[in-house]
């Protein structure tokens, strides 16, 4: 009993501490423009993350229970997976805000909130994302 309590304790530090850490790396690396650069493609999907987040879940279900591979795919396996479909997600975030402003359960998220429907669609082009 003692030794589950420390390990949940340490758990519980050991992410708490990890997510500190890479706030601050992050916040660190984009003062450099070389790194804002590089790290840009992650905005895209972050201006859909609903969306994305959903899709990585349905995605996911689907491969490893509606397959019948749960607990079937070791972790290099699974590490490909997540390794083809994030960079996919961030072309299919990119592709979708060139033409519209929301991702599409973002949309839905927004028209709900606000009791009316909101414009999906840029009036003009976007000169820059």
């Amino acid at each position: 009993m003692v030794n589950e309590i420390a390990i949940q304790s340490l758990t519980t530090v050991s992410g708490l501490s990890m997510s500190l850490f890479y706030i601050t790396s992050l916040l660190f690396l984009l003062q450099k423009e070389t790194w804002k650069k590089l790290l840009n493609p992650l905005s895209y999907v972050g201006r859909m993350a609903l969306t994305n987040y959903i899709m990585q879940t349905v995605v996911g279900v689907t491969i490893f229970t509606g397959l019948g591979l749960y607990g079937q795919i070791n972790l290099g396996l699974t590490v490909l997976v997540s390794l083809i479909f994030f960079p996919a997600q961030i072309l299919f975030s990119y592709l979708w805000l060139k033409k519209y402003r929301y991702g599409p359960l973002e949309w839905l998220w927004r028209t709900a909130t606000y009791g009316r429907f909101q414009p999906i669609k840029y009036r003009t082009n976007p000169k820059e994302l």
